[in-house]
């Protein structure tokens, strides 16, 4: 009973009771949409359950564990893809609260762990779905397992710490450095040199065991050429919208779009950071291995962030990586306050903080975005069950078995799931942008030569009119002379003559 008593309070219980709008606001908000990258990325996880090479004959320019587990996903319950957010955010949350408990109580690093970290994961710039929730959730997870403080259970979690680790280098490849980098830094702390190598040993083994696989399924030499056309990729979109190509053009970019509020959480994260390496030195009871290592990987959190994006940021919804900076000075400020201080002193010092770091800047922001999530929930969960239109269209090709391409952009809402047996993808990449380079193009009017019937978007048209136009008119001269087109709405159904 005493053990029942020190584990669960009735500080737990408040937090349970206020981890249960925060959950219903994670749940309705984390429903992937068929829009944009969403139907992209259903479309490939529906191409690789359905036996399809991942890069070789079907393209997208994510990691491959990404889509292996959303496919996987799918092969349980069609519906399920559209909510995998839910199972990243409960293991981020694990491992917030394996990180926190090295620090504070237990009632406290539930309190951080079921309603803080949530609502920094899902904060204005999160898109649900999409890549970077579970690479911020598998960093998280393995630095809290590395951090886990009970000594006999040190190597096991050490172990676990590396598997996770290995499986992030293939889930969200940019955030991988970072996770390095924080055990890296730990090594200027004696007592953690043993865990590290542990910890290395078994990232070693999972990527070897990742690559193994990778190759046996076949995946393995696509990735690499991926991770190469994705440099170019980052550079050309940065070229596009008028910056310079270099760390600086990366990051002036970042700034330009950046909300205003979500700078003011990072300066808040900044101040907290080195509050925490001040009071590491000069605070008696914060000079301890697990308080200086947690500062450590907050420090190197925020530093690889921002080497990160200063690489690779070209879109908005990149910034949702300082999620991880963010979450970690969420749990320094909640370290910082005395254990012997009032707990609804510390709940209102943790609230009022992690507000801010959130970045939604005002209560009023919070309340209009948790008022919009109902109907936001409502338009995502109808579209589960939608059979897109580029589907439609396909299923009604009176042939047996025939051969596709797609010309268009990031507008299919997911169409692949929804074709029938019969009709094979012979063309990868079945979307590509204006900002796309010539080669994309030209392996399009390469492949679409021997294809039966072919969908195009009026989206794939107007790039005839962009800086592409020298490389899309001669896909839509061949098309026009080669195939009959049917329009219907924005799309056209075009078989061969």
């Amino acid at each position: 009973m005493n053990q029942v008593r020190r584990t669960f309070s009735l500080w737990s219980l408040a937090t349970f009771v206020l981890a249960i709008p925060v959950w219903m606001m994670v749940f309705r908000g984390s429903v992937m949409s068929r829009d944009t990258d969403g139907g992209i990325f259903l479309s490939a996880s529906e191409g690789v359950a359905s036996g399809l090479k991942l890069y070789d004959q079907i393209w997208e320019n994510h990691d491959p564990f990404f889509f292996a587990a959303m496919s996987g996903a799918g092969q349980l319950s069609s519906s399920l893809p559209f909510f995998m957010d839910l199972m990243w955010i409960a293991l981020a949350s694990v491992g917030v609260w394996l990180l926190a408990r090295t620090v504070m109580s237990q009632d406290r690093a539930l309190f951080l762990s079921l309603v803080v970290s949530p609502l920094l994961l899902t904060g204005p710039v999160y898109s649900a779905g999409w890549s970077n929730t579970p690479g911020t959730a598998l960093t998280l997870l393995a630095w809290g397992l590395f951090s886990h403080n009970n000594r006999s259970r040190s190597r096991s979690t050490s172990i676990l710490s590396g598997i996770a680790l290995g499986l992030l280098a293939f889930t969200k490849l940019t955030l991988f450095p970072v996770a390095i980098l924080g055990l890296l830094m730990l090594l200027v702390l004696g007592s953690y040199r043993l865990r590290v190598l542990r910890t290395a040993v078994a990232t070693l083994v999972t990527l070897t065991i990742s690559i193994v696989i990778l190759n046996l399924l076949g995946w393995w030499s696509g990735y690499l050429d991926m991770l190469t056309r994705n440099q170019k990729y980052a550079s050309d979109v940065i070229k596009y919208f008028g910056f310079e190509d270099s760390w600086g053009g990366h990051l002036e970019k970042l700034n330009t779009e950046m909300d205003s509020w979500l700078k003011v959480a990072i300066v808040l994260a900044v101040l907290i950071l080195v509050g925490s390496v001040v009071a590491s030195f000069v605070v008696p009871r914060l000079a301890t291995s697990g308080f200086r290592a947690l500062t450590l990987l907050a420090v190197a959190s925020l530093v690889g962030i921002l080497l990160v994006l200063a690489a690779t940021y070209v879109w908005p919804h990149h910034a949702q990586a300082f999620s991880l900076p963010l979450i970690l000075a969420a749990i320094l400020i909640a370290a910082l306050v005395p254990a012997n201080w009032p707990q609804l002193l510390w709940f209102g010092i943790v609230i009022i903080f992690g507000f801010y770091l959130c970045g939604w800047g005002t209560p009023a922001n919070l309340v209009n975005h948790f008022n919009v999530l109902g109907d936001q929930f409502d338009i995502r969960s109808a579209a589960i069950t939608e059979e897109p239109i580029d589907a439609t269209l396909l299923n009604t090709v009176p042939i047996p078995e025939f051969t596709f391409a797609r010309l268009g952009t990031n507008d299919d809402r997911g169409f692949f799931g929804s074709v029938r047996e019969g009709a094979t993808l012979e063309c990868p990449q079945f979307h590509v942008y204006d900002f796309s380079p010539a080669e994309a193009f030209a392996r399009q009017l390469d492949c679409i030569q021997g294809v039966d019937v072919i969908l195009k978007t009026t989206n794939f048209d107007v790039f005839a009119n962009g800086m592409n136009a020298a490389n899309v008119q001669p896909i839509l001269d061949y098309v026009a002379a080669n195939f009959d087109c049917l329009t219907v709405n924005d799309r056209q159904l075009c078989t061969r003559h």
